[in-house]
């Protein structure tokens, strides 16, 4: 059991960290998934801003 979590993590790790080129642009799916986190943490943080600005404003 122990010998089939340690392949699985291997087999995990492996794809998460493949990296393939496009276009002499060099990818992987956790570089991608990274990228989206930060976007989408960057995203909110502007959107919480503009929420509070707006709420502050005498309209």
């Amino acid at each position: 059991m122990v010998e089939l979590v340690g392949l699985v993590a291997k087999v995990v790790f492996y794809v998460l960290t493949y990296e393939f080129t496009l276009g002499g642009i060099t990818f992987s799916a956790w570089k991608i998934f990274i990228t989206y986190l930060v976007c989408q943490l960057v995203g909110y943080a502007i959107w919480v801003f503009i929420k509070g600005v707006a709420q502050d404003a005498d309209y």
